[in-house]
């Protein structure tokens, strides 16, 4: 090309550069940016030509950590469109990609995250309100962008199961104490509804620094670009976070609301037994309060505020990438996908159905759990979970025997485990034993179940085996439950 050539292709480069950044950053070129030129530049990632290869990771800790919470969804279809779309980014990464495989959560709220063993959970709801495939390859970018630059081996603050032990001993705490049926039965229903499993769940979930999601921010927009899909997608995304930021907000607002709520109805169903039952529901509801309260303070301190991240992103976006292509954007892989559809509408069903048990409603929550069973979505855990405690407890303990075969299931969640000791070690403490040993191999021997493996030995006469759980429990070195141990003995 001639010099003249080169100056004419320069200033049109310019040009376009000019109208991109125009498009992509609305921000005034007098506001303040300070995140653009504060942390590392993850550009050596992406230097050299594309692999073309991708990379599946073997299940491992973080699909366990994710069965406390929701578990996922079981669904091939809707697991090969989200992997397609992370295959996308991984070919082009000049080197062979770190592993990774993505997995829907049961989840209505907006959220999702990575784990250190390439695990990725995107929230059914954060997906449903995705617009395009691109945008969904900005939100897996940004979450494999945290896998690929190690960020979560450098994070700080409480490992997930010293996170998790204050939400587990919410189901240990009700037991014992003066028994009465109709009480228990809903102090039960409603430890097993969204309030406790949404807890555990936003406790399961790490909490990024600011470098590092600025980072991973970073690194998203050049795959998103890198792979070919437009980069206003990223924008997009970013803004759409503004909204899920305020809904989530009012979700946790209206979890608070009915806890209180429940405390009322437990209060108010028996007066003779007050003490005892403002005592249970005083530790319910402060371990409900503090594990959500707690998890949306750190998440506050800990993140940008989704305004602030488009901000930087529309900045970064029109310096790095503003003469960038911009293809169509592509639709969501299930748009005309009846089947993922109906899949979303049972999980949504199942919701309903903790909502309506949580209220009482029984004729309520078996017409939903119908609905949710008899949709795409009974394969899930949670879903199996929630419909099978909703068909309530018969003479002859049919809902009970389904619950146990249940716990057979390898991707059964933690609160299951928790409902069925909990029956057992009332009714009959001997199969609860059993059950026990069970459930610790399938969970991988959590610390939550030490207080029942402390209680239900000493029930069977096994005095040395429950003080070597009392002293395991102790030198796990955690005090909420050396102290739910102490009380078991």
């Amino acid at each position: 090309m001639s010099a003249q050539g080169r100056r004419r292709g320069a200033t049109a480069g310019r040009a376009c550069v000019a109208v991109v950044a125009a498009m992509l950053c609305c921000t005034p070129a007098t506001a303040k940016l300070p995140f653009l030129n504060r942390h590392a530049d993850n550009s050596a990632l992406l230097a050299g030509p594309p692999a073309g290869q991708v990379a599946d990771a073997t299940p491992g800790d973080g699909l366990l950590a994710q069965r406390r919470g929701y578990g996922v969804i079981v669904d091939a279809t809707l697991e090969r469109q989200l992997n397609d779309v992370l295959h996308d980014l991984q070919r082009v990464l000049p080197e062979a990609p770190a592993p990774a495989h993505v997995y829907a959560m049961p989840d209505t709220e907006f959220r999702a995250y990575s784990t250190a063993d390439g695990a990725i959970f995107i929230a059914m709801g954060m997906l449903q309100s995705l617009q395009s495939r691109d945008e969904l390859a900005a939100l897996l970018g940004h979450e494999y962008a945290h896998i690929l630059l190690h960020h979560h081996a450098k994070g700080k603050g409480e490992t997930v199961s010293q996170k998790l032990y204050g939400v587990g001993s919410l189901y240990l705490g009700l037991r014992g104490g003066k028994s009465n049926k109709i009480t228990d039965d809903l102090l039960r229903k409603s430890l097993f509804n969204e309030l406790a499993l949404e807890s555990v769940q936003s406790a399961v979930m790490p909490a990024m620094g600011r470098k590092q999601e600025d980072e991973a921010d970073r690194l998203a927009a050049d795959l998103l670009v890198r792979a070919g899909y437009n980069p206003v997608a990223i924008v997009s995304f970013m803004d759409r976070m503004v909204e899920w930021e305020a809904r989530n907000e009012e979700s946790a607002s209206a979890r608070e609301t009915r806890t209180a709520e429940t405390t009322r109805l437990v209060t108010m169903s028996d007066k003779s037994m007050s003490l005892n039952l403002d005592k249970k529901m005083d530790g319910l509801v402060g371990i409900v309060g503090d594990v959500a309260a707690g998890g949306l303070a750190l998440l506050r301190r800990r993140h940008y505020p989704a305004s602030k991240r488009a901000e930087a992103v529309r900045d970064y976006m029109s310096s790095q990438h503003g003469d960038a292509d911009r293809p169509d954007e592509r639709p969501i892989p299930w748009a005309n996908d009846s089947e993922v559809q109906q899949l979303f509408a049972g999980v949504a069903a199942a919701h309903a159905t903790a909502g309506a048990l949580a209220g009482q409603d029984a004729n309520e929550a078996k017409a939903l759990a119908a609905k949710a069973s008899a949709s795409p979505a009974a394969r899930s855990p949670y879903v199996r979970f929630i419909t099978t405690e909703a068909q309530g407890r018969d003479p002859e303990g049919r809902t009970l025997a389904a619950l146990i075969q249940e716990l057979d299931s390898p991707d059964s969640v933690f609160a299951l485990h928790y409902l069925v000791l909990d029956t057992l070690t009332r009714s009959d403490p001997e199969k609860a034993l059993a059950v026990l040993d069970h459930s610790r191999k399938a969970l991988d021997d959590p610390p939550e179940l030490l207080p029942y493996s402390v209680r239900l030995n000493k029930k069977a006469g096994h005095k040395e085996a429950a003080n070597l759980y009392l002293v395991k429990c102790t030198a796990y070195g955690d005090r909420g439950l050396a102290q739910a141990c102490q009380k078991e003995q």
